[in-house]
C-alpha cells in the first residue's frame, strides 16, 4: 500500500508558480504568513454581516417554526406528533 507521509525533501522539491523551489525560510520548508495582529475594520464588518445574514435566514426561520408549533400549548403539539 502507498505511504502517503511528507517529509522535508518533498516540501524543498514542490514548486511555486515561478518555477523556483519554496526553501527561502530558515528551515528549508513552505513559508507561512503570519496574522495581523489586530482586526481591520473591515473584518468587523464582514464578521458583522454574516452573523446578520446567518440570523436573519436561519435562526429566524426556526424560531418562527417553532412559535407557531407551540402556539397552542405542548399538550396539542404532542397530540398531533402521536395521533396523526
Amino acid at each position: 500500500m502507498a505511504s502517503f507521509e511528507c517529509t522535508k525533501t518533498d516540501l524543498q522539491n514542490i514548486s511555486s508558480s515561478d518555477g523556483k523551489a519554496k526553501t527561502d525560510s530558515p528551515s528549508g520548508g513552505v513559508i507561512y504568513r503570519d496574522r495581523p495582529a489586530s482586526w481591520s475594520w473591515t473584518s468587523f464588518l464582514l464578521t458583522g454581516l454574516v452573523v446578520v445574514f446567518l440570523g436573519t435566514f436561519l435562526v429566524l426561520p426556526l424560531i418562527v417554526v417553532f412559535a407557531e408549533a407551540f402556539r397552542q400549548g405542548g399538550r396539542v403539539y404532542l397530540a398531533a406528533i402521536s395521533d396523526p
